[in-house]
């Protein structure tokens, strides 16, 4: 686990400045301090954080996919099935501004090439 080595590493590295028995004072506290109602707060907390940075960044990238699906869908029953380099370009569009633009433009062109780039 990434803890363990973490501590390893640690444990080594301060053992060119420091002593033995300071170093197992030192680690012997650190191991206790998970039992710390702080320590706990500040985990709960970064947990929380990370969960809620994770939710925004699968909305974006859900939102994305599914104006690349949209465009895809509606450029093809207007302009017909797209080549493979355009639907490339489409997948690998990340910008849903740009994508939602094109997808309100795909009723103005007569092709794929018109609609392009994003």
């Amino acid at each position: 686990d990434r803890r363990a080595q973490f501590f390893a590493a640690a444990y080594i590295l301060s053992g060119l400045k420091h002593n033995e028995t300071f170093l197992e004072y030192l680690f012997r506290e650190v191991g206790q301090m998970t039992e710390s109602v702080t320590y706990q707060k500040i985990l709960r907390d970064g947990m929380t954080a990370g969960r809620n940075e994770g939710r925004t960044e699968g909305r974006t990238e859900g939102r994305t996919e599914e104006a690349q699906n949209i465009l895809l869908r509606i450029g093809g029953k207007r302009l017909g099935a797209p080549p493979a380099s355009v639907a490339a370009a489409v997948r690998g569009a990340g910008d849903i501004e740009r994508l939602e633009v094109a997808i309100e433009r795909v009723s103005e062109v007569e092709s794929w090439d018109e609609l392009l780039p994003l």
